[in-house]
């Protein structure tokens, strides 16, 4: 995406205040390098435990999944 009047750098950028949804994700990926989601990861190993590693690998998977479709 070009932004006039901007400087372009050879820097990763991503953001991640309070992002969950993969319609957030999505709109965060469109401006940045990538998007952060550690608390929802978080509050889903707080919910299932050690049992968690299926849920978050279907939460990421789904997010990744929204991203690319909207890219």
């Amino acid at each position: 995406m070009e932004h006039p009047g901007l400087e372009v750098l050879d820097i990763v950028g991503t953001g991640g205040d309070g992002i969950a949804t993969p319609q957030q994700a999505a709109a965060m990926a469109k401006v940045s390098d990538g998007a952060i989601v550690g608390s929802a990861i978080i509050k889903l190993f707080a919910q299932y435990g050690p049992a968690a590693v299926p849920h978050i690998e279907a939460f990421v998977r789904g997010h990744k999944r929204y991203i690319i479709m909207r890219s």
